[in-house]
C-alpha cells in the first residue's frame, strides 16, 4: 500500500514539474507565441496615383490579386488628394469590387509610394501580431507569392520577408508581423526622399538591427 502511494505521489510530482515547465515557456516568450497564432489575419497593401485609378490595366490588376488571396484582405491606401493637387476618383468598377475581401482606405495625406505602407501601420484594425505584405500596384505577382510570403512568416514572425536578395525592394513584395515595423509609423521622411521608398524601409530596417529572411 505504501508503494501504491509512493508511486501515486512520484507520478502527480513529474506531471506539476511539467505543467510548471510548459507554463514557464509559454509566459518566456508571450510575443512569439502569439506570432505563431493562426488566428492573425494576414493584410496586403499598396497604394496607386491618380492617373492610374481610371485606368483598365489597374482594375484588371487588382481582380487578379483577389484571385489569387485566400484568407488574406487586400487593402489600397488612398490619399484624397495627391501631392501635385490631383483629387484620386474612384470609379464605379472599382467600387464595385470592394468587399470584406478588398477595403478602399482613405487617408487624409499624400505621403509618397511608402502610402503602400504607412496607412496600414497606423490602421487600427490591424493588430500588432497581424502580418502585413506590402505591394506594388503595376507589378505581376506569381500565383504562390502571398502562400509563400505566410509560411515564411510564421516559421520566422522577428524577421522581414523578401524576394530575389537581402535587399528591400518594395516591387517585389515584403512581408512582415506588423509589430516589427510598427515605429516607421511615426519616422520623419525628408521631401528629398518622399519619393524613394525603399531607401527609407531599408534605412529603418538597417537602424533598428532587424534580420531579413530572403
Amino acid at each position: 500500500m505504501r508503494e501504491s502511494s509512493l508511486v501515486l505521489i512520484i507520478v502527480i510530482s513529474v506531471l506539476l514539474v511539467g505543467l510548471f515547465i510548459l507554463a514557464w515557456l509559454f509566459l518566456r516568450n508571450p510575443t512569439n507565441n502569439e506570432c505563431f497564432s493562426k488566428d492573425r489575419t494576414t493584410y496586403v497593401t499598396f497604394s496607386t496615383i491618380p492617373d492610374r485609378l481610371s485606368n483598365n490595366t489597374f482594375v484588371e490588376n487588382v481582380k487578379y490579386i483577389l484571385s489569387l488571396l485566400t484568407d488574406e484582405i487586400l487593402i489600397l491606401n488612398l490619399p484624397r488628394v495627391s501631392r501635385k493637387g490631383q483629387k484620386y476618383i474612384v470609379p464605379d468598377i472599382l467600387n464595385e469590387l470592394t468587399s470584406n475581401k478588398f477595403i478602399i482606405n482613405w487617408v487624409d495625406v499624400d505621403e509618397g509610394p511608402i502610402t503602400k505602407l504607412l496607412p496600414s501601420l497606423r490602421n487600427k484594425m490591424i493588430k500588432s501580431t497581424d502580418i502585413i505584405i506590402i505591394i506594388d500596384d503595376d507589378v505581376y505577382y506569381k500565383p504562390k507569392t502571398f502562400k509563400i510570403f505566410k509560411k515564411l512568416i510564421f516559421k520566422n514572425p522577428e524577421k522581414i520577408i523578401t524576394f530575389c536578395n537581402k535587399t528591400l525592394k518594395g516591387f517585389r513584395g515584403i512581408a512582415f508581423v506588423k509589430n516589427t515595423m510598427q515605429g516607421l509609423k511615426n519616422i520623419s521622411i525628408p521631401d528629398s526622399c518622399i519619393k524613394i521608398d525603399d531607401f527609407v524601409i531599408q534605412k529603418y530596417v538597417k537602424d533598428k538591427n532587424i534580420p531579413i529572411f530572403k
